[in-house]
C-alpha cells in the first residue's frame, strides 16, 4: 500500500524517478537527452545516481519509478517489467605503450595472471565480471587499486600503473588506452535494460519515456 501511495502521488504529478547507473549515465544515456527534450520528458526527471545494484533495490521498494541498468545477462526478474537495450563487451585495457597493446587480436585471461590490476569498486556490475572470469580461468589476479570513478581508473591505466577491465560502451578516443578482447569462453559482455515494477501503471510521460527508451534507432 505504502508503495502504491508514492507511485500515485508520483504519478499525479507526473514526475519521473529514475535510477541511473554512473556508466550509463555518462556514456550512454546522453545520446538520448536531444530526444527527451524535444518529448518534454527531460525536465520531468528526477535522477537517482547509484549502483545497478542499489538501483534494483530501490525499484523493487517502489522508490524510483524506472531505471536503466547494467548486467552480465538479461534480467529475469518476476516483480520487473525489462526490455534490453544494447550489449558491449567487457574488455582488457591497456596504455598505448604497455607490452601487451599489440596483441589487438585478444588476449586470454590466464596470460594475465601476473598484471597488476586496477579494477571499479564492488557495486559496479564490473567487479562481478572480473570475479566471474577470474574463477573460469582459475586465477587470483593481483589487484592494486579499486575505485568508485571510471575517469580515476582510466587515468591510472593510461599512466601504466595497471590494467584494467572495462566495458568498451565507457572508452573515448581522447582517453588513449588500447581495448584487447578476451579470448576466454564466455567472455562477459554489459548489457544494458530498462526496468520498471511489472505491476505498476505507468503515467503518460513514464510511458513516453519507457516507449522513447526502447525503440530502435537512438
Amino acid at each position: 500500500m505504502e508503495v502504491a501511495h508514492q507511485e500515485l502521488s508520483r504519478a499525479k504529478q507526473e514526475r519521473i524517478r529514475f535510477g541511473l547507473p554512473p556508466i550509463i549515465g555518462n556514456y550512454f544515456f546522453p545520446a538520448y537527452t536531444p530526444a527527451l527534450l524535444a518529448a518534454g520528458l527531460l525536465q520531468r526527471l528526477e535522477v537517482e545516481d547509484h549502483g545497478s545494484r542499489e538501483l534494483t533495490k530501490m525499484l523493487a521498494h517502489g522508490i524510483i519509478d524506472m531505471a536503466l541498468l547494467g548486467s552480465l545477462a538479461p534480467l529475469q526478474q518476476d516483480s520487473f517489467s525489462t526490455q534490453v537495450i544494447t550489449r558491449a563487451p567487457i574488455q582488457i585495457i591497456v596504455a598505448p605503450d604497455h607490452p601487451l597493446a599489440t596483441q589487438t587480436a585478444g588476449v586470454s585471461f590466464q596470460d594475465l595472471k601476473k598484471e597488476p590490476f586496477i579494477t571499479l569498486a564492488n557495486e559496479y556490475v564490473h567487479a562481478q565480471a572480473f570475479h566471474q572470469v577470474s574463477r573460469a580461468a582459475g586465477v587470483r589476479p593481483k589487484v592494486v587499486f579499486k575505485t568508485h570513478d571510471v575517469h580515476v581508473l582510466k587515468t591510472l591505466v593510461a599512466k601504466n600503473s595497471g590494467i584494467s577491465f572495462l566495458t568498451t560502451l565507457a572508452l573515448e578516443p581522447q582517453d588513449h588506452l588500447v581495448a584487447l578482447p578476451l579470448l576466454d569462453l564466455g567472455a562477459p559482455e554489459f548489457i544494458i535494460s530498462v526496468a520498471t515494477r511489472a505491476n505498476r501503471l505507468l503515467s503518460a510521460p513514464g510511458q513516453n519515456l519507457w516507449n522513447l527508451l526502447t525503440s530502435k534507432g537512438n
